[in-house]
């Protein structure tokens, strides 16, 4: 059997001057329909590329997030996609 692959995203906050990681927030419950809706995107796009967010991509995500995303200025929002690989159970 093959193990299944499931992908997950979150949006990754960067710091503008120095491009350091602040920040890692957890997408859940996001489809990859609602992410090519949000990201005006075509349907055959895998959403598996990093993707830069406005501010108003970043608020159409806020209903996916566990806590709210202050957007601030100085810091650079991602879209990242994210590779999880569960082996059958023997």
């Amino acid at each position: 059997m093959s193990a299944d692959h499931r992908l997950t995203w979150t949006i990754d906050v960067f710091d503008e001057a120095d491009e350091q990681l602040l920040e890692e927030h957890e997408l859940t419950g996001v489809t990859i329909e609602n992410l090519r809706k949000i990201f005006c995107q075509p349907d055959d796009e895998p959403m598996i590329d990093s993707f830069r967010l406005s501010e108003a991509q970043a608020l159409a995500l806020q209903p996916y997030l566990t806590k709210p995303l202050q957007v601030s200025p100085g810091r650079a929002y991602f879209l990242e996609c994210h590779s999880a690989s569960t082996e059958p159970q023997a």
